[in-house]
């Protein structure tokens, strides 16, 4: 090979791998503006959904300020454990692509990843207990049904996630 022709095999390895890098770099600041996008519009969320439940259960200008504690409360400690756990996820998905996946680390880290699920569902179940507690007998009537309305949502969102999934495989 002459020196013509290796430099321009170079220039070409130096532009498709700065391709690469650029590539990479785009994929990261676009999920990591997504994410913060998604971050910021989620009290905006949270917010609707608050005036929704309090409209659902009808409650009073006393019993929404209690609520509204309650909620910042709840999403507080939510928060905090799903970092938690996406931290743990992280770290099983790290150990599983290492070199030596260390199984008795794995095992570890799903054991403490079933403890913050487990704390998670405690969270919530506190959290709507304490919802409850708040309601007089009218009010509890409109929270069963709010309850059983939730859970059919997320039973149908499920389902819909499954049904993507089987289509996407197919």
């Amino acid at each position: 090979m002459n020196f013509f022709s290796k430099t321009k095999f170079l220039v070409a390895v130096i532009i498709v791998q700065s391709a690469i890098i650029l590539a990479i770099v785009g994929t990261m600041g676009y999920h990591f503006f997504r994410f913060e996008r998604e971050y910021r519009e989620r009290p905006r969320e949270n917010n609707q959904m608050g005036r929704y439940v309090a409209k659902q259960l009808q409650l009073t200008p006393e019993q929404i300020i209690q609520f509204d504690s309650l909620r910042h409360n709840f999403h507080k400690e939510s928060d905090r454990l799903m970092h938690e756990s996406r931290v743990i996820s992280k770290n099983i998905m790290d150990e599983i692509t290492s070199e030596k996946p260390d199984i008795d680390k794995l095992k570890d880290l799903a054991t403490k990843f079933g403890k913050l699920q487990e704390e998670q569902k405690h969270v919530m179940i506190d959290h709507l207990l304490e919802i409850r507690s708040k309601c007089n007998t009218s009010q509890q009537m409109n929270f069963k049904k709010l309850v059983q309305r939730m859970e059919r949502h997320e039973r149908n969102e499920r389902e819909r996630n499954r049904n993507r999934e089987g289509r996407r495989r197919e």
